[in-house]
């Protein structure tokens, strides 16, 4: 990101003031006296940006000084201000254009800002496209209408999720990525980390700024192997699940369930494979040779008792037509029911995804009741019969609207869409009810499909015998037999399907106990080391040529796990001077600058310094610095400095370095002619 003008607009009872800055590329030294409105200008790119947090957590005010919302003081007068701007020309790595144009004070709200797409402040003549997005709210970094979203997508960032201390998942915000790019005089000095701010309450947030700064693959494994580990936790509770269901299937048939892992394991199955048992007298008998056992005493049973029918052949063929006629009765409303019951469903799907659609559209129409709010211009395209999201025009009846008939305004069709959800929520219930009522009444026709086929088989068998009749307890031994089989065989076969949702699992445990062996032991990589490595010999070079005395600069590295300046291991110590603390903010963030010239970074190649000759830095040290920030210009990098340094120590130190020098004399914002 570049920064190539800064217009500030103040309409005031004794006319308009103002100013404009362009900025080039390499060392831009923006120089003016104490009180003169430097660290204005400097807070006006800030605001602009929507990164007021970075100077105050309250979001009741701009922290603007009096001069850009209440009163305007010059040498000979004081003016009331009436209304006041701010206008910012950046450009991205394309050599993209936009405009950011945000309200001060005035009628138009401060949360609303106006993006202009094109150098509408370098190039006034051309044409370009405005709109409107939204700063400061819910929303503004995660959806289309906010300005950070829209920001970063200008710059080409993909911005990570991070954990926060509430456990929820939170985009790194801009504002916290920024404060390692522009030093704000009255906090950005206090701390070699930089002041990020904490209302987001995200977790290691200056980790994550300065991982995703350098484009490190640290948080790429981190996040990964968390992942990993949810993932695992969910195989884990998957597993204890289907663990649940088998031995519930063995209980229904008075067995239990031996050789079950409680735990995944990653191959299935076990050399041991599980089993069911079941209790035969003294012994406990697998499943297989229980059913064996009774297969083979239902066989004794019917070639042993053969009964007489023909006193009972009429009624039993009578009974048999009966029992087959209400089996296909029964098989056949079971088939209507299954179809039903996937209609049902795909009804329930269509709703489901009908509703997500409602939301989105519901999102859509609130963002821009949102900007309409705050006074945007753009924003309801849709009340100018053009669609918010492909732009094209609108028809808004099939037929011609009567004079007295109006198109839906926004907050119809928001009451509309809400309506809508209400509507379709309350019959994707009832359909849920419906398919849940259905699988009931599936599961009990099977039942009675089953007993109707035990008795049919029964009737047959009766009816095949050619002499006496069984005796009742052996008709009641046969019947209560082939139940008990009929059982086993279930239980066996959802016992097999269920190890086979087990095989299923340990297939997924593998993969993932695999790809978690492949991650690095640590979460750096060779790559991130050697990030780490040449930012830490950038800071020794840059302490050196600073003059820092405080300790041996060879010493001092940075730690590849905390990111921060160490001394043999440990933090820097307090007792350095304040004016080498100051050399080494100047190093460390430099650092991260001149990284991007050797490594693939997400730095945006902007550094700006408020003030960096802070305690009274010795002038050698000072120097130094502006000659190292010159070298940013020959990699197409933009460092903007503001001081107020003696104007003729500041003007001997510039000889012989290429920089681009914006003195003003007096106050940098001034009375324009209208």
């Amino acid at each position: 990101m570049r920064i190539r003008h800064l217009r500030l607009r103040i309409n005031t009872d004794r006319g308009l003031h103002g100013t404009d800055i362009a900025f080039p590329d390499g060392l831009v030294v923006l120089w003016a006296d104490n009180s003169m409105g430097k660290s204005t200008c400097i807070r006006a790119i800030l605001v602009a940006l929507g990164f007021e947090a970075m100077i105050t957590a309250s979001k009741q005010d701009l922290p603007l000084p009096p001069v850009m919302k209440a009163e305007l003081m010059s040498d000979s007068y004081h003016a009331i201000v009436i209304q006041s701007d701010i206008f910012l020309e950046l450009e991205n790595s394309s050599g993209s254009r936009i405009v950011v144009h945000r309200a001060v004070k005035g009628t138009r709200s401060k949360d609303l800002i106006t993006v202009t797409y094109g150098p509408a402040l370098t190039q006034p003549t051309g044409s370009y496209k405005s709109e409107d997005f939204f700063v400061s709210r819910p929303g503004s970094a995660l959806r289309e209408r906010g300005f950070h979203y829209f920001l970063a997508e200008f710059l080409g960032w993909n911005l990570p999720s991070v954990q926060t201390y509430e456990g929820r998942q939170s985009p790194l915000y801009l504002q916290c990525i920024f404060p390692y790019v522009i030093v704000e005089q009255t906090r950005g000095w206090s701390n070699i980390d930089p002041p990020i701010p904490t209302q987001f309450g995200i977790k290691d947030p200056h980790k994550r700024s300065i991982e995703f700064i350098l484009d490190l693959d640290a948080y790429r494994i981190a996040m990964r192997r968390m992942e990993l580990d949810q993932q695992a936790t969910e195989i884990q509770r998957n597993w204890s699940t289907v663990i649940g269901e088998m031995r519930a299937t063995a209980q229904l048939i008075g067995g239990i369930v031996n050789n079950l892992p409680l735990k995944p394991v990653s191959t299935w199955p076990p050399e041991i494979p599980p089993i069911i048992l079941l209790p035969q007298d003294q012994d406990w008998l697998t499943l297989d040779q229980v059913l064996n056992i009774k297969r083979k005493t239902l066989s004794d049973l019917v070639e042993n008792e053969i009964p007489r029918v023909k006193d009972a052949a009429s009624a039993a063929e009578f009974d048999l037509s009966q029992e087959q006629s209400k089996l296909y009765e029964r098989e056949a409303i079971l088939a209507r029911l299954l179809e039903s019951i996937e209609m049902e469903r795909g009804e329930a799907n269509s709703i489901a995804e009908r509703m997500s659609k409602i939301e989105e559209d519901l999102q859509r129409h609130k963002d821009v009741k949102t900007l309409i709010s705050l006074g945007s211009s753009t924003a309801p395209n849709i009340v100018a019969h053009v669609c918010p999201t492909c732009h094209q025009h609108l028809i808004d009846s099939l037929m011609p609207l009567a004079k007295e008939q109006n198109v839906m305004s926004i907050d119809d069709n928001i009451s509309f869409l809400e309506e809508q959800r209400a509507t379709f929520h309350a019959v994707l219930k009832n359909i849920e009810a419906v398919v849940e009522a259905r699988q009931q009444q599936i599961a009990n026709f099977r039942d009675e499909i089953s007993s109707h086929r035990s008795h049919i088989r029964a009737l047959k068998q009766t009816l095949v015998t050619d002499g006496r009749l069984p005796s009742k307890a052996a008709i009641q031994a046969q019947l209560e037999l082939q139940l008990q089989i009929e059982h086993i065989e279930r239980a066996l076969e959802e016992f097999s399907m269920k190890s086979d949702e087990l095989e299923s699992l340990a297939d997924s445990w593998a993969k993932l106990q695999t790809e978690k062996l492949g991650l690095p032991k640590e979460d750096a990589s060779a790559e991130d080391h050697n990030k780490i490595v040449r930012w830490g010999n950038l800071l020794v070079e840059q302490l050196n040529q600073y003059d820092f005395q405080s300790l041996a600069p060879t010493k001092i590295t940075i730690s590849p796990y905390t990111y921060r300046p160490t001394h043999e291991g440990f933090d820097l110590p307090s007792n350095i001077s304040a004016s080498d603390f100051i050399r080494v903010i100047w190093a460390y963030l430099n650092g991260l600058l001149e990284l991007s010239r050797y490594f693939a970074t997400n730095h945006p190649g902007l550094l700006i310094f408020d003030e960096p000759k802070q305690q009274s830095a010795k002038k050698i040290s000072f120097t130094e610095l502006l000659k190292r920030a010159s070298e940013s210009g020959a990699f197409g990098q933009q460092v903007i400095f503001a001081t107020s340094e003696d104007r003729q120590n500041l003007e001997d130190m510039l000889k012989n370095i290429a920089h681009e020098y914006i003195p003003f004399e007096g106050r940098i914002i001034r009375p324009l002619s209208n």
